[in-house]
């Protein structure tokens, strides 16, 4: 998430450019991918609990 201001940044200066776009996708999907993670491990945690 601390790189999102970078990415969003770099692609507007870059008039959306194919690299800076790119990484901005790569980005957001990172993100996606570490919501899902937190989200199963409470999610089994709470499971194993019962």
């Amino acid at each position: 998430m601390s790189l999102l201001p970078f990415s969003t940044g770099w692609m507007g200066e870059n008039h959306f450019n194919a690299l800076p776009t790119a990484i901005y996708g790569v980005n957001l999907a990172a993100c996606a991918v570490a919501y899902w993670m937190l989200v199963h491990s409470i999610t089994c945690a709470a499971e194993d609990n019962k």
